[in-house]
């Protein structure tokens, strides 16, 4: 998800399909799926 320099953009939206399934995770799953969705925003 950090390779987007190709796509000169200001933003970008990310969508989530299923995203019920992904609540189903167990809560450290989620943590870290969170920490690389915050981390990949900040670059």
């Amino acid at each position: 998800m950090n390779d987007l320099e190709w796509i000169q953009s200001d933003a970008y939206l990310v969508c989530i399909s299923n995203a019920g399934k992904l609540l189903t995770l167990p809560e450290t799953d989620i943590e870290i799926f969170v920490n690389i969705l915050a981390s990949t925003a900040k670059e």
